[in-house]
């Protein structure tokens, strides 16, 4: 089980960020002085992080910091994942859905819907899985380990 996670939302300060290269492929890792804001694979949805970083944060400096952040990617997706302070800003709502993803147990399958009834009711699914869709930091919080989230129907398909 991973240690306590806080979640807080702040604004306000600068933002440091490094590159790095893991098994899952290439990233960005980025922080205010309160914790962890960002986390971003450059893939095909991503193309340039750091345009992305800076336009998301355009109201901060935004100042690479080489090697700032190597002991958490190092522990980013080991058996024990480091978990550190992150620094989320969304809606009071989006707060709810991602403290709720870390109450979600080890091997404990969720759907979209289930979540929503723990938060606000089964009406609130697609505001939920657009919540945790949003959820900029979604690689290291302790759920991205411990949990599935996924439709309320069995069948599995292709997007």
């Amino acid at each position: 089980m991973m240690t306590k996670q806080a979640i807080r939302c702040a604004r306000g300060g600068g933002v440091e960020y490094d590159l790095f290269t893991s098994r899952f492929g290439d990233g960005l890792i980025a922080a205010t002085k309160t914790g962890v804001c960002d986390l971003v694979f450059a893939d095909g949805a991503v193309a340039d992080p750091v345009a992305m970083l800076t336009e998301h944060h355009a109201d901060r400096s935004v100042i690479r910091a080489p090697g700032a952040f190597t002991a958490i990617c190092d522990g980013m997706f080991s058996a024990r994942p480091v978990t550190p302070e992150l620094d989320l800003a969304g809606s009071t709502f989006q707060m709810d859905v991602w403290t709720a993803l870390q109450a979600i147990g080890r091997g404990e399958t969720v759907s979209y819907q289930g979540l929503a009834r723990r938060i606000e009711g089964p009406d609130a699914t697609p505001e939920v899985a657009k919540a945790v869709a949003r959820n900029r930091t979604a690689g290291l919080a302790p759920v991205s380990f411990t949990h599935i989230t996924c439709p309320t129907h069995s069948r599995v398909h292709n997007a």
